[in-house]
């Protein structure tokens, strides 16, 4: 109950989201709890029900809730999705999860809580196996927060985390419990994709967790605000129209072709030669061009080498375009296979749903 009063108070409205676990709510108790969040909190939650166990002196495991401001663009995991993730690993479910929007990205924010003093057990593992299963079906980056009940190298060590393509992030404490100084326990993963979302993870020293130091998540509010340097990739060649065409070609034709493009290629990249002194299209990164350990005859004969593919590379890219009757205004977004790299600045997530 103080638990409870203290997440209702007016100041906790600072925190657009809990992340709650081990709260041994049962299922009966649902539509008390989602009352108490929507009309005194004005919060939406996402509750997972803590079930039967003999070993807890609660009478029951667990008990995972997420709850969220109102005006949020949140919605939580269909709860078909989550019993689907109890008969695949044969245990109850232990995660709560929810779906996060932002404007053009979207990502899986999941709570979690293991078993006591179990380490990387059966029990363990199946749970850490819904979080797997949950994230492979959804396919969107994560952030799975809670009691992990073992310190972030045991399960960096499982191989668990590299196989999500996940990360770990603590709050730069010896210790998650007043009661230990070495049970460092309470954390987070997430995609390394979405890394640069990731502002600040604090220690909350006034919360009623005892005997758990509560912590706090703090991310980008505006994920469009962080771009950075993404390689342009040009778009694949229309090869299904181009072996239409080719197909009526004569030989003659088919020889005409190769030869017009191969010229028109050459005339590209002579003109660019002119300008760079390079018949490659672009300019190589300052990284790479002023690298020691490639200048002198290795530079040269690496330029020389680089020509040559250039140019083949630009002499197909025209053929095909030209073949499959690309408007040559368009050619622009096909071409730059075997050229220098070229880079944008760009949103950097994922844009997904």
């Amino acid at each position: 109950m103080k638990a409870l009063k203290y997440l209702l108070q007016a100041p906790m409205t600072y925190y657009h989201m809990f992340a709650l676990v081990e709260t041994h709510k049962l299922k009966t108790q649902f539509n008390t709890i989602r009352n108490k969040f929507m009309f005194e909190a004005k919060r939406h939650i996402s509750f997972n029900a803590a079930h039967p166990s003999a070993s807890s002196e609660l009478g029951s495991h667990g008990g995972e809730m997420l709850a969220w401001r109102r005006h949020l663009n949140i919605s939580p995991v269909d709860p078909s999705v989550l019993s689907q993730l109890a008969v695949h690993t044969m245990q109850p479910v232990s995660i709560a999860a929810c779906i996060v929007r932002f404007k053009h990205f979207s990502l899986v924010l999941v709570t979690i809580y293991l078993h006591n003093s179990e380490g990387l057990s059966d029990r363990n593992l199946a749970i850490l196996s819904q979080l797997y299963y949950l994230i492979k079906l959804l396919n969107l980056p994560f952030i799975c927060i809670g009691d992990f009940n073992m310190n972030p190298e045991t399960l960096r060590q499982s191989g668990f985390i590299s196989l999500l393509q996940a990360d770990i992030r603590d709050a730069g404490l010896d210790s998650t419990l007043y009661t230990s100084s070495t049970s460092n326990i309470d954390y987070f993963i997430y995609s390394k994709s979405i890394s640069h979302l990731i502002c600040a993870f604090l220690p909350v020293f006034d919360a009623p967790w005892s005997p758990h130091i509560s912590v706090s998540l703090h991310l980008v509010g505006n994920p469009k605000s962080i771009q950075g340097l993404v390689q342009c990739i040009p778009q694949a060649l229309p090869m299904e129209d181009f072996n239409w065409y080719w197909y009526y070609y004569n030989q003659y034709e088919q020889f005409h072709a190769w030869k017009k493009a191969q010229h028109k290629a050459s005339i590209k990249l002579a003109q660019h030669s002119k300008v760079t002194g390079i018949a490659i299209l672009g300019k190589p990164p300052v990284a790479l061009d002023n690298d020691p350990k490639f200048q002198g005859q290795i530079r040269a004969d690496a330029i020389k080498v680089g020509e040559h593919l250039a140019l083949q590379a630009l002499t197909i890219e025209y053929m095909v375009l030209a073949v499959a009757q690309i408007s040559p205004k368009l050619w622009h977004k096909y071409i730059g296979r075997s050229q220098y790299p070229k880079f944008k600045n760009q949103i950097s997530f994922c844009q997904c749903r």
